[in-house]
């Protein structure tokens, strides 16, 4: 509909979605360009009546007895719960003039306030509970009618207002869930994209970057001052991708493991401990429109371990179900130790060290020395945590 009224009501449908006070602007434009004596928006009950309620055009008393009384006598709004959702009905329509005319709500409220017609409309309802917005005129200004081919081509625009009104509202409340749960972390946890920009992070992990000098947070950024920069992002990418369902992980890839998350572990300095950082996906919100209305993030666990922990070996019994040999190499491997060096400390064999590293990696989920590595670490923090 190429008409300037309309494209500014759309325009405001559109700027109301975020705020209650966009909403009454557009209540109120209506009023007041279309002629309406009064209009109303609020979310309604079949069994309580009214919820909530923004309207323009009535004085504080009109409002009050409406909300402590006569909605209970509102025949228009029983009526309108019967009719088909998304279109706006005349009061005409819904009841006759002569049989309105009888009741106790037109006599004893529409009638002192000058109100004779009516139209409305239910944007979004699950038949106990729906949105409501309605226009009302004076017996001088005559029947709604004329306007009702105009508020159903706004009633669309509506609609999809109303829904990603609520999806940003179900948004903030699953952000701030997300947020709530990376607070509680007991290691350092972020939330970032797949350029490793920080949406969100932990105490714990401001803490790690002021005593950690490989890993910072450099204006916004995560930033990794070693060699592990550009596989830790192209890991980031991997996670982000996949939690927009835009990748899938090659059975060979050496940095995903068997839970779905993706890890790697970044090499002890003289100053530090190794880090573990995991990696894993969280999908994005999409809208009605099919736009994105959260990119796909992932939430970035870090944790420092000591490879130089001896291993638990009753609980790597128990977790995954090594033999002696199998935990004798794992200690050596979390010491830092390669396989040639345990060649030529230990007088093993290259062919059966393989053999047995080659076991660790079934056991355990993995298949990289980096990943058993931490897979070992991490079951044994987890452990001791439990």
């Amino acid at each position: 509909m190429d008409n300037p009224l309309f494209n500014k009501h759309v325009q405001t449908i559109y700027d109301s979605v975020l705020e209650d006070a966009g909403w009454e602007m557009l209540i109120t434009q209506l009023v007041q360009d279309l002629d309406f004596r009064s209009g109303t928006i609020g979310v309604d009950s079949q069994e309580e009546g009214i919820i909530t309620r923004f309207s323009f055009g009535y004085d504080n008393q009109e409002l009050s007895l409406i909300k402590d009384y006569y909605h209970k006598l509102d025949i228009w709004t029983q009526a309108l719960w019967s009719q088909p959702m998304q279109e706006f009905h005349p009061s005409e329509k819904m009841i006759p003039d002569s049989e309105f005319k009888k009741t106790e709500f037109y006599n004893d409220f529409c009638k002192p306030v000058d109100i004779a017609h009516t139209t409305g409309c239910f944007i979004q309802s699950d038949h106990t509970h729906g949105l409501r917005i309605a226009f009302q005129r004076t017996h001088e200004q005559g029947s709604c009618i004329e306007h009702i081919g105009y508020l159903n081509a706004l009633s669309p625009h509506l609609n999809q207002a109303a829904k990603l009104r609520q999806q940003f509202k179900d948004y903030e409340v699953r952000l701030q869930s997300v947020t709530a749960i990376i607070d509680t972390m007991p290691i350092a946890t972020l939330l970032v994209d797949e350029n490793a920009r920080i949406h969100y992070a932990n105490a714990n992990a401001e803490q790690l970057f002021l005593s950690h000098s490989t890993l910072q947070n450099k204006q916004g950024v995560l930033e990794l001052k070693n060699a592990f920069r550009n596989t830790f992002i192209e890991i980031l990418q991997q996670t982000v991708k996949a939690a927009a369902g835009q990748y899938e992980a090659d059975q060979n890839e050496v940095t995903i493991n068997y839970s779905g998350q993706k890890t790697m572990v970044l090499p002890a300095t003289n100053e530090h401990s190794e880090l573990e950082i995991q990696v894993q996906p969280i999908g994005a919100y999409e809208s009605m429109f099919g736009m994105h209305i959260r990119k796909p993030l992932a939430l970035v666990y870090i944790k420092e371990i000591n490879p130089q922990s001896p291993l638990n070996r009753d609980i790597l019994q128990s977790f995954f179900n090594l033999s002696s040999r199998e935990i004798e190499l794992a200690s050596k491997l979390v010491q830092g130790k390669s396989l040639n060096d345990i060649v030529t400390e230990n007088h093993r064999s290259m062919n059966t060290l393989k053999t047995q590293l080659k076991s660790l990696f079934a056991k355990t989920g993995t298949n990289s020395q980096s990943q058993l590595v931490a897979r070992l670490l991490s079951s044994l923090a987890a452990a001791k945590n439990n």
